[in-house]
């Protein structure tokens, strides 16, 4: 098996990410991982392997920078997982209940 270096793996996924139209962020909830898929206007849209699939407005994203403020991990997949499964993805606008106490 051969392994592939580095620039081979960076242009493959460029690769992917352009036929696809998606870009690699980080997850808004974990930090890790995800796709940036696009999305309607004043919010920001994700896919984690994590967390999941989801939208989080970008006011909020804006007010927890602000107030340096992060989503408690746990509670915030769980939120996630129970909203999964409907034909709207689910969305954040408020973070209560969601952050780090």
């Amino acid at each position: 098996m051969e392994l592939l270096g580095p620039s081979t793996v960076n242009i493959q996924l460029n690769a992917i990410d352009d036929n696809k139209k998606v870009r690699l962020m980080s997850c808004l909830i974990c930090a890790g991982p995800a796709e940036q898929l696009p999305c309607m206007a004043n919010w920001e849209e994700r896919k984690c392997a994590q967390c999941g699939h989801y939208r989080v407005s970008e006011t909020l994203i804006l007010a927890l920078m602000d107030q340096g403020q992060i989503f408690d991990v746990a509670r915030a997949r769980a939120w996630l997982a129970a909203q999964q499964g409907g034909a709207v993805v689910p969305h954040i606008e408020t973070a209560e209940g969601l952050l780090v106490i």
